[in-house]
């Protein structure tokens, strides 16, 4: 391979890791797991207060913590939207 194919490789790469690190840092925050009293409820309040939560497959906002630990998929919220 050429010097120039492989630095023009080797960026892209890079560019790549770094790009899903800084994906990474928007959701940092004090995660909240949902237990499983949270899970059992059988409503929730419709107060509009964004959570972002980690499903174990990717991001989802949802319109608060109650919300989204209804959703069995979600693994832990962090406050705001995503």
């Amino acid at each position: 391979m050429e010097r120039k194919t492989y630095m023009a490789f080797a960026s892209v790469f890079a560019l790549l890791v770094l790009g899903s690190w800084l994906v990474s840092l928007q959701h940092v925050g004090e995660k909240h797991f949902c237990t499983a009293e949270s899970r059992q409820v059988e409503a929730c309040v419709t107060v509009y207060d964004p959570v972002c939560g980690w499903t174990g497959r990717g991001y989802r906002s949802f319109s608060n913590s109650c919300f989204a630990c209804m959703d069995k998929s979600v693994v832990y919220w962090v406050e705001g939207e995503c």
